[in-house]
């Protein structure tokens, strides 16, 4: 046992030192900061990045905004299931099982109730500190978003390329007009969206020729337009997923929703893009922010993930 006992506090310095020995070694590597440079510098990859820091961050916000509402709730929900688990061992007939769970039941509903009658003044300091956390998070999701739309002003050359490229592929295919025409309408409406957001983000910080007094109502008209049309880019792309996914079954090869494919992404973005773009076509919005949190963060999540997982995997094939 001695023996024993001098050896583990040895293994566990060697396994420290080798774990340091291969950070250092890998923090010195410049293939390392290669690889962790390559969602950054692609746009795609570092606008869904900083989409999902940014809705996560106001969901976040929101969550610590409205925790009493929030706790309220949650207590309420908790001794409803609590009752309804009660009353059904009240008319179980395993005795054993409900004099064992019964004043664990009891127990909890006691503590629920002892919790809610605690004297505000006792968790003030808290309360204080976590205000001012979701304030501070508020923030940063705001300035990332302008981040965003500012720096996708700077994409507009390369969407126009991609929309004539689009066009001139559609026209040449053999799709029915219909189909063609859906096309065209989906692929002008995001290239039309973007500087019509710009437009709106320019003058909602009055760096147009608009009178100041005008310029918050003007940005917000272009916004709303832009977002409309974004909606009719998401409708459409989510028309054409549903397509896919038909034909795939009619050919027997049908796709499997729950692998994490190019597939799966696209429809889970563009359906919980769906509710933010009636969102944001309203001047005044219809969601929560809680809810928009949640919705932006898990509309970008999934393509976040799928970028970063392979930086990762770069990163531990790395020979250091």
């Amino acid at each position: 046992m001695v023996a024993i006992s001098k050896l583990a506090p040895s293994r566990i310095a060697n396994r420290a030192g080798r774990r340091l020995a291969y950070l250092c070694r890998l923090l010195t590597n410049e293939e390392f900061y290669n690889h962790l440079n390559g969602p950054l510098a692609d746009p795609v990859a570092l606008d869904s990045t900083l989409s999902t820091i940014c809705y996560f961050f106001l969901f976040i916000a929101e969550v610590i905004r409205m925790r009493p509402t929030l706790i309220k709730h949650l207590k309420i929900v908790l001794r409803k299931l609590l009752a309804l688990v009660l009353t059904s061992l009240k008319r179980s007939a395993f005795g054993s099982l409900k004099n064992h769970v019964e004043p664990t039941l009891l127990s909890w509903s006691s503590r629920l109730d002892n919790k809610e009658a605690k004297e505000p003044e006792a968790i003030e300091p808290q309360v204080n500190a976590l205000d001012i956390t979701s304030s501070k998070l508020r923030s940063i999701s705001n300035y990332i978003s302008d981040i965003r739309i500012f720096v996708r002003l700077w994409g507009i050359p390369a969407l126009t390329a991609f929309g004539i490229s689009e066009i001139k592929q559609t026209r040449k295919s053999g799709q029915s007009r219909v189909s063609r025409w859906l096309n065209y309408i989906d692929v002008v409406s995001i290239v039309a969206y973007q500087p019509l957001e710009n437009v709106g983000f320019l003058a909602d910080h009055k760096w147009t020729h608009h009178p100041d007094s005008v310029a918050g109502e003007v940005g917000l008209w272009y916004y709303v337009v832009s977002s409309r049309l974004w909606a009719i880019y998401v409708v459409l792309e989510v028309v054409k997923l549903a397509k896919e996914y038909v034909i795939s079954i009619r050919n027997g090869s049908r796709i499997p929703l729950l692998e994490n494919s190019a597939f799966s992404r696209g429809l889970v973005s563009n359906l919980a893009n769906l509710p933010l773009t009636v969102h944001w076509s309203l001047p005044e919005g219809c969601l929560p922010d809680i809810v928009v949190g949640f919705l932006g963060t898990f509309s970008s999540a999934l393509n976040t993930r799928e970028s970063w997982s392979a930086v990762f995997r770069d990163i531990r094939a790395l020979d250091v």
